[in-house]
């Protein structure tokens, strides 16, 4: 089985900005002046979709696989990797990079960022019950004539990060968040499929206290994110993706 993710979701939080209120036209407006600079193709930006409040919008393509939601607390890039686009991961980066450099100063929270995360979503069938495999790789329990019907873990690993060793007025962790399922969430909707398998590898970095946004805090994020991935893919959770091995 192919280690390759099915939906990538960058996100960065920051300190509630009320003020977007006033600027989320101008806000949207920077947004589609990006179409066809660097990575970003032409009709790229092309459909808005507005809350009924009018206070958080999110600007996408014609078939929502590639969306930017913009509220009053988060910057979210979401990508289906199923898409024509054929955007790459590191593109990808460099696109949230210059999103957030572009959508920051707008909303004066260049010095107010809380957290910087990137999830990542795998789905594919098995010829067999995906939950079953979830079970076989990840617990020990087996029940006499029993069959494994449904599974769902949910595990949060937290890792201080290193300027809170070297720096008295940091206290910055990090956190990965893996979710392994045999479900499917459409919208609102949860379905279960015994061949589905659902893996979600959530990577967040939190600033304690709120840090500034420099242009090397989605790169550096990234490498972690791409670090702890290869090695939780190679030797955590390859019997997921590989049962044979």
């Amino acid at each position: 089985m192919e280690n390759e993710s099915t939906q990538i979701i960058f996100g960065l939080r920051h300190k509630r900005t009320f003020g977007l209120w006033d600027k989320i036209g101008a806000t949207v407006d920077s947004l589609v002046a990006l179409n066809g600079t660097n990575f970003f193709p032409q009709e790229l930006f092309i459909n808005i979709d507005w809350t009924g409040d009018g206070r958080a919008a999110k600007v996408r393509d014609k078939n929502d696989d590639f969306s930017v939601r913009i509220d009053m607390d988060n910057i979210v890039l979401s990508y289906n990797k199923n898409s024509h686009w054929n955007f790459k991961d590191e593109e990808l980066a460099s696109m949230f990079n210059e999103i957030c450099s572009t959508i920051l100063p707008l909303i004066n929270s260049l010095d107010k960022i809380d957290r910087i995360g990137i999830v990542d979503v795998t789905e594919f069938n098995y010829s067999q019950n995906a939950a079953k495999i979830i079970s076989d790789a990840l617990l020990s329990i087996r029940l006499e004539k029993a069959i494994v019907d449904t599974c769902e873990i949910r595990a949060i690993y937290k890792v201080p990060a290193k300027k809170s060793f070297l720096l008295k007025d940091r206290d910055d962790y990090s956190t990965i968040i893996i979710e392994v399922s045999s479900k499917k969430k459409e919208g609102q909707n949860i379905t279960y499929d015994p061949d589905l398998l659902r893996v979600s590898l959530d990577f967040q970095y939190y600033f304690i206290p709120s840090g500034k946004y420099v242009k090397e805090l989605v790169p550096d994020h990234y490498a972690r994110y791409k670090k702890n991935r290869e090695e939780l893919l190679l030797e955590k959770l390859k019997k997921l993706y590989n049962p044979s091995t």
